[in-house]
């Protein structure tokens, strides 16, 4: 693995058109990738689905304590994308992504 995202899902997120963007983009038939996600327990952010990982939050946790559990869960990977669940990713970003990696830069944005 060389890339995961490391997502936040906070209460009341409809993340429904994130993991449509994800699908859209390849971002599940990449082998090299890996999806985290942090959920608030008091709302969880639904079923699991194949390729993605589901952590749980405390009820009423903060977007930074849900990335810092979903960055927690993806430290294995050389390049951690920290991403919000209630912002869809474009077209081309896994691509995008790819491309900046193959630089292999200290940080991307």
């Amino acid at each position: 693995m060389i890339l995961a995202l490391a997502v936040a899902a906070p209460r009341n997120c409809n993340a429904g058109a994130f993991l449509a963007s994800l699908e859209d983009d390849g971002v599940f038939l990449a082998p090299d990738v890996a999806v985290h996600i942090a959920q608030d327990a008091a709302q969880p952010f639904g079923p699991s689905l194949p390729g993605i990982a589901i952590e749980t939050a405390l009820p009423g946790a903060s977007i930074f304590q849900l990335w810092g559990a979903a960055i927690r869960a993806a430290e294995a990977a050389p390049f951690v994308a920290v991403l919000d669940a209630r912002c869809p990713i474009s077209p081309g970003w896994l691509s995008a992504m790819r491309q900046q990696i193959q630089q292999r830069p200290i940080a991307l944005y």
